[in-house]
């Protein structure tokens, strides 16, 4: 009598999931192995998850990296139950390795300090008026598709189907609709890492979710026109709850922490006159090169090129910008001759001196901008206001999370759950007030203009950092 001995999975150890095992074909895994080889996803080692934060939280030093690893062990371990619960889905047969792939790389186009890096960029993109996004879901798809790219080169040689894997970022491809949503949607496998990854490492709990029991909640909706969605059945509802909760407490007091949106700020700013400009500053010989690449796409042109082509042009010059090569930048520019300007954002952020700041009074915000004008102060100058908005939960098409009840009838979430029904498609946030301007004085007095608004701003919450 002869017995088959079972295949290996690849394992991985993780301080989150522990042992983070991944099961397939021997092809499968070598495919996989691959891609989290390559350089471009080990580029993502040197791109924090939280940006800035660590400025304010000193443990969240985690990376893109150890995230998009944990996304795509949470995303096969959804299909996991779904195999198990559903049967044989033959769409999950056909699909699973793309949907674990794009999990994977579903963060592949962060630039430096996450999200930093596409604000500048976006904000670029607006002032031109181009019909043009350069967010990291763009540059995600740009290397996933573009045969300059080492992973393209990789799936391209093992046959996989790119178009299918690029559906999430591209909004087209053949993925079916409840498998794109494990890797984007409001119930997807990148929010159940982050929430309880990013909690961790920041050292606070309130992100921290039951997601194994979340996962076991997770169903296939059948609709009447007979497409699918990724839901929950009636017992996931308080489950999905704490999730959205969750979610929401992480992006007030941590994700958006004052402290944290002034850094990021700074670094934006920074970033900004970087590329702005780059003709004067590449005199020095070591200055890098894509900053330059990024000016002339940008400002040498009547109008941005189509948005594939500029990414495609750009995309190996864009793959050399992490978070360290900033960092280099920084303390290479603090040695030279350059703007007062730079010098003083590149000391600031090397040692944490964050600009004044203070939060607004809701409602205030417009009011106060206006009085700093009229007292002769500038926007962007003097000071900036920064809205930071978030929302629980989206009721728009394509976002819906549905609940497969028990009596088999299937109803929006927000119609099974008062506190779900109460926050849909309600932002909740504050105004930020970072004063720019480095004259004491002046400080003073932009805090006795705001305060005659009747008590416009509002004391600096007590913190250790």
């Amino acid at each position: 009598m002869s017995s088959s001995i079972p295949k290996r999975k690849m394992i991985i150890n993780d301080p989150i999931f522990r042992i983070m095992h991944f099961h397939g074909s021997d092809s499968e895994k070598k495919i996989l192995k691959a891609v989290i080889d390559s350089k471009e996803f080990q580029r993502l080692r040197r791109i924090s998850q939280l940006g800035l934060a660590s400025h304010v939280f000193p443990g969240a030093t985690h990376s893109r990296f150890c995230h998009s690893l944990g996304t795509a062990y949470v995303a096969s371990q959804i299909l996991d139950h779904l195999q198990i619960i559903c049967g044989d889905v033959k769409e999950i047969e056909e699909q699973r390795f793309e949907v674990i792939l794009a999990a994977l790389l579903h963060d592949i186009g962060h630039g430096p300090f996450s999200h930093s890096f596409e604000h500048v960029l976006s904000d670029f993109s607006k002032e031109k008026k181009a019909n043009f996004k350069v967010m990291h879901e763009e540059w995600t798809l740009g290397i996933i598709t573009s045969k300059e790219s080492e992973v393209n080169n990789i799936l391209r040689k093992n046959k996989v189907k790119i178009s299918r894997l690029a559906t999430p970022f591209s909004g087209k491809g053949d993925m079916e609709l409840f498998l794109k949503q494990i890797v984007s949607s409001q119930l997807d496998a990148d929010r159940m890492d982050y929430l309880v990854r990013d909690a961790h490492f920041s050292g606070v709990s309130l992100g921290s979710i039951d997601t194994s029991y979340l996962i076991n909640c997770l169903t296939i909706i059948e609709h009447a026109n007979n497409s699918k969605s990724l839901g929950l059945t009636s017992k996931g509802i308080r489950t999905y709850e704490s999730f959205a909760f969750s979610r929401q407490l992480m992006n007030r007091s941590v994700y958006f922490h004052p402290k944290v949106k002034v850094a990021e700020y700074m670094v934006e700013r920074l970033i900004r006159i970087l590329i702005e400009k780059s003709p004067s500053l590449c005199k020095h010989s070591v200055y890098p090169k894509y900053f330059t690449v990024l000016y002339d796409a940008l400002f040498n042109s009547t109008r941005l090129p189509e948005e594939a082509l500029f990414i495609n042009k750009n995309i190996n010059h864009y793959l050399n910008l992490t978070d360290d090569s900033v960092y280099v930048l920084i303390n290479f520019l603090m040695g030279k001759k350059v703007s007062k300007e730079i010098l003083n954002l590149c000391d600031r952020i090397i040692h944490r001196r964050l600009y004044e700041h203070y939060r607004i009074v809701e409602g205030k915000a417009s009011i106060l901008e206006n009085q700093l004008v009229s007292y002769g102060y500038k926007k962007g100058v003097d000071f900036e206001i920064k809205e930071l908005k978030s929302s629980i939960y989206k009721e728009k098409d394509g976002e819906r999370v549905f609940v497969r009840r028990a009596d088999s009838v299937i109803e929006s979430i927000g119609s099974q759950s008062q506190l779900i029904s109460a926050f849909t498609d309600k932002s909740e946030g504050e105004q930020l007030l970072i004063i720019l301007n480095e004259d004491q004085g002046e400080i003073e007095n932009i805090k006795i203009i705001a305060e005659e608004i009747n008590n416009c701003l509002m004391l600096p919450r007590d913190e250790v950092a």
